[in-house]
C-alpha cells in the first residue's frame, strides 16, 4: 500500500513539472514571437525613414517604399505562420488574413495546437473560412447587423448614397483630425445630406463604449457598431483591416468601392 502511495505521488509529480514545463514552453515561445515581431517592424521604419530622406525623386521614392511595405509583409506572413502556435502569432495571421488563400488559411488552423485553437483569433479565422466577405456590386450582407449609440439597428439610407468608414477601436483617431473635420462639415451640409450619410464603424462589445467616442468628437457623425468586439462580424464580413477603410453604397444599396483612407471622399464631395 505505502509503495503504491509513494507510485501515486511520484507520478503527481512528474505530471505537475510536465505542466510547468509546458507553461514556461509556451511563455517562452510567445515572448520569442513578439520579440521578432518588434524586430520586424523596427527594421521595416528606419528603412522607410532612410528611403525617405534619402531619396529626392518622387517616383523612385514611392517605389522604394511600396517594395519596402511588399518585403516587409512578405517576412510578416512567413514569421506569423512559423508561430502560429503562439498567440500572438495567430493573432497576427487573422490581422493579415486578406494576404492568405483561403486554403493557407485551413492548412494553417489544422495544424495548430489545442492551446491557439481555444483563441478567439483561431474562432475569428475560422468564421472569416466560413463567411463569403463583401465584393463590388453586392448588398449590404443579410446577416450583419450594427446598431447605432440609442442600441437600435442601422438600415443603410434608400436612394442616396451611403458611406461607411471601419474606424477599429477608437483608441486612436487614425483619420487625423483635419480629415474628421472634413468629413463633419460635409455631414453637416443640408445639400450633402439629401445625397449621402456617413457612418463610423468602431469594434466594441459595449454600448456606452459607443456613446463614450461619439461624446469625445461630439460631431455630426453617425457612429455605429456591431458589439461584437475586436473579432467583429463586420471586420471579417467586410474584409476589414487597416484603418480607415471606406466602404461606399451606392443609391440602389450596392457596394461600389472599397477605398483606404477618406481624402478621396472629401475631395469628391467637397467638388460636387
Amino acid at each position: 500500500m505505502k509503495t503504491k502511495l509513494i507510485m501515486v505521488f511520484l507520478l503527481y509529480v512528474i505530471i505537475l513539472n510536465h505542466l510547468h514545463a509546458t507553461a514556461q514552453n509556451h511563455k517562452d515561445l510567445d515572448r520569442d514571437y513578439v520579440k521578432k515581431d518588434s524586430i520586424l517592424w523596427n527594421e521595416y521604419e528606419k528603412r522607410m525613414d532612410s528611403i525617405v530622406r534619402n531619396i529626392a525623386d518622387r517616383q523612385k521614392r514611392k517605389a522604394d517604399l511600396i517594395a519596402n511595405l511588399d518585403e516587409t509583409n512578405r517576412k510578416n506572413k512567413e514569421l506569423a505562420i512559423s508561430f502560429k502556435n503562439t498567440i500572438g502569432g495567430i493573432e497576427r495571421i487573422f490581422m493579415t488574413r486578406a494576404q492568405f488563400t483561403k486554403t493557407e488559411l485551413k492548412n494553417v488552423l489544422e495544424s495548430t495546437s489545442l492551446r491557439v485553437r481555444k483563441t478567439s483569433a483561431f474562432k475569428a479565422i475560422q468564421d472569416h473560412l466560413n463567411i463569403d466577405q463583401i465584393k463590388i456590386g453586392n448588398l449590404w450582407p443579410e446577416h450583419l447587423t450594427i446598431v447605432d449609440t440609442a442600441n437600435l439597428p442601422i438600415r443603410l439610407k434608400k436612394n442616396i448614397t451611403n458611406i461607411i468608414i471601419y474606424n477599429g477601436s477608437g483608441m486612436s483617431d487614425c483619420m487625423g483630425e483635419s480629415n474628421r473635420s472634413e468629413l463633419n462639415k460635409l455631414a453637416k451640409d443640408a445639400q450633402f445630406s439629401s445625397r449621402a450619410k456617413i457612418y463610423l464603424f468602431y469594434n466594441t462589445e459595449n454600448i456606452n463604449t459607443l456613446k463614450n467616442i461619439n461624446a469625445k468628437f461630439n460631431d455630426h457623425l453617425a457612429y455605429t457598431s456591431d458589439l461584437t468586439g475586436d473579432y467583429s462580424k463586420f471586420k471579417i464580413a467586410m474584409g476589414s483591416q487597416a484603418i480607415p477603410t471606406v466602404y461606399i453604397f451606392n443609391s440602389d444599396g450596392k457596394l461600389e468601392a472599397i477605398q483606404l483612407g477618406v481624402e478621396d471622399i472629401i475631395t469628391k464631395w467637397q467638388n460636387k
